[in-house]
C-alpha cells in the first residue's frame, strides 16, 4: 500500500519548499555578512595605504583590488555551490520529516475507513520513529479496552 509513497521526495510540497527556502535564506544571509566583513577588511588596507601616502596607482592598491576580486569571486562561487547543496540536503531532510507525517496521516485515514491495518512503521532513517511506536502501543491498548467492554 505504501510502496510508491516512500519513493516520492516532495511529500508535503508546501512544508518542504518553505523548509528549503528558509535554509537558503539563512545561508544567503551568512554569505552577505561575510561579503560585508570582507569589504571592511579591504577598506582597512586601502585606508592604511592612503595614510602612508601611497599614490592611487601604486602597486599596493592594485594588489589589494586583485585580491578583493579573487575573494569576492570565491565567495560567490562557494555561495552558489553551497546553495545547491542546501537545496539537495533540504529536500532530503524535509522528506525525512514530512514523509512520516504523511504516512501517519494515510494510516489514520485507513483506520477511519475501517481498513485492516498492521502496525505503523516509518523508514529506518526517518524522524519520529518513536511516534510510530507510541501509536502502535496506543492502538493495542485501545483494542484491549474495546475487547474487555464487549
Amino acid at each position: 500500500m505504501f510502496g510508491n509513497i516512500r519513493k516520492k521526495l516532495l511529500v508535503d510540497s508546501k512544508f518542504q519548499k518553505q523548509f528549503i527556502l528558509f535554509s537558503l535564506f539563512s545561508g544567503l544571509i551568512v554569505s552577505v555578512v561575510y561579503f560585508i566583513a570582507i569589504e571592511f577588511f579591504y577598506l582597512k588596507f586601502v585606508n592604511n595605504g592612503t595614510e602612508l601616502g601611497l599614490a592611487n596607482n601604486h602597486i599596493y592598491f592594485q594588489f589589494i583590488e586583485e585580491q578583493k576580486i579573487f575573494l569576492n569571486t570565491l565567495i560567490l562561487t562557494t555561495t552558489i555551490v553551497t546553495s545547491f547543496v542546501m537545496v539537495i540536503l533540504g529536500l532530503y531532510y524535509s522528506n525525512r520529516i514530512s514523509g512520516p507525517l504523511f504516512r501517519l496521516q494515510v494510516y489514520l485515514q485507513s483506520i477511519r475507513n475501517g481498513q485492516e491495518i498492521g502496525p505503523l512503521s516509518f523508514r529506518e532513517n526517518d524522524y519520529f520513529n518513536s511516534v510510530a511506536e507510541e501509536i502502535n502501543l496506543t492502538l493495542v491498548s485501545l483494542k484491549k479496552a474495546v475487547s474487555k467492554n464487549e
